[in-house]
């Protein structure tokens, strides 16, 4: 429990510091962003933060000094927040902020283990809000990371590319099954290549 409420007094800290919310947030309203198994309600967290919920999403993604957790599920539910009509394609927010984040980590090869899990969670997302768009750029974007050095991130990101459906991934991951020795991985990527090849990609 002090471990919870550690982390509620930090995000508030740091959602009071940016602005832009009420400065005295419920410890309920906090509890929104915080769920352990589950992701937050977009309906309350809309309650929380009125029109400004996804531009707080985007504030607590970036911010590196907010509770860790909280983070994490801020860049998971930028996907509950793509345009309802129209592709979550760039110049939205959820996709420019979650590409945005996976770029960061294209030149680093020895991430902390937090931020491996930060980079899976942006993956995750982004083949997710981008199925809508299907962009060729968000391919190249994510089968970069086929090469990872942590079998999760290679993983993670074959199942993103299978749900992103752009048949242009099918080549690299082709490529990377050839040299893959992981079962865990060779499983994501052999799904993801049936998924594309027959049309059926999966969510």
């Amino acid at each position: 429990m002090r471990w919870q409420l550690v982390g509620l007094a930090v995000l508030a800290a740091s959602m009071t510091a940016r602005g832009g919310v009420p400065a005295q947030l419920s410890v309920a309203d906090v509890e929104a962003m915080t769920p352990i198994d589950t992701l937050p309600d977009p309906a309350y967290l809309d309650t929380v933060f009125g029109n400004q919920t996804l531009v707080q999403l985007q504030v607590i993604a970036n911010d590196t000094s907010a509770d860790f957790g909280v983070q994490l599920r801020a860049i998971r539910m930028l996907a509950a927040y793509c345009p309802t009509t129209g592709p979550c394609g760039v110049g939205t927010t959820t996709h420019d902020t979650l590409a945005a984040i996976v770029d960061s980590y294209a030149p680093i090869t020895d991430e902390t283990p937090k931020e491996v899990l930060r980079l899976r969670a942006a993956i995750e997302t982004l083949g997710i809000a981008g199925r809508t768009a299907g962009l060729d750029a968000d391919v190249s974007r994510l089968t970069q990371f086929l090469g990872h050095r942590s079998r999760d991130i290679r993983a993670t990101t074959a199942n993103a590319l299978r749900v992103l459906c752009n048949t242009q991934a099918i080549t690299p991951l082709r490529v990377r099954l050839q040299s893959e020795g992981i079962d865990q991985v060779r499983l994501a990527i052999s799904a993801a290549l049936r998924d594309l090849g027959t049309g059926q990609c999966g969510h």
